[in-house]
């Protein structure tokens, strides 16, 4: 077993969204009336998302990644990560409407949990951005987050 943090971070991210994005998404639904955006039926570490769902369907994968020294016998594994929400919906108000409340909860999420329960020694969002394809109901949010662990060498 390799040293390297990279794919058990990449785990625990979907394991720390697929416990904690539910409690967040009811909160960006709080407030309002009518259409509730769904919580996800599955977040997972993957190359690319099935086409055939289940939606809402959550994939985190590992971009690029920088390692640094950060002392003697120490480096800092900083992972650049992609979380990917696909949505389904009805209508494209839905879909929009969706699309927005995810953002809002993946925002308040990583504000309000810096090491995602201990995956990484610190996380945050670096960008988030949403797609609505009105033609056939589909919607995704498409987020850059960053971890940092320092790891034993």
């Amino acid at each position: 077993m390799t040293n390297s943090p990279v794919e058990r971070m990449l785990t625990g991210l979907a394991t720390y969204l697929t416990a904690n994005l539910p409690t967040y998404i009811a909160r960006a639904n709080s407030g309002y009336s009518g259409y509730q955006a769904p919580v996800p039926k599955k977040i997972e570490v993957r190359d690319l998302i099935p086409m055939e769902g289940p939606f809402p369907y959550g994939m985190v994968d590992v971009d690029q990644t920088v390692i640094d020294a950060s002392g003697q016998n120490c480096q800092k594994i900083i992972p650049t990560v992609s979380i990917n929400i696909a949505l389904s919906e009805s209508t494209p108000e839905k879909v929009g409407t969706a699309c927005r409340r995810y953002m809002d909860a993946l925002i308040d999420l990583f504000g309000e949990n810096e090491t995602l329960g201990g995956v990484a020694g610190l996380a945050y969002l670096e960008s988030i951005d949403k797609a609505v394809l009105p033609q056939d109901g589909k919607g995704f949010v498409i987020a850059t987050a960053r971890l940092e662990l320092e790891t034993q060498t």
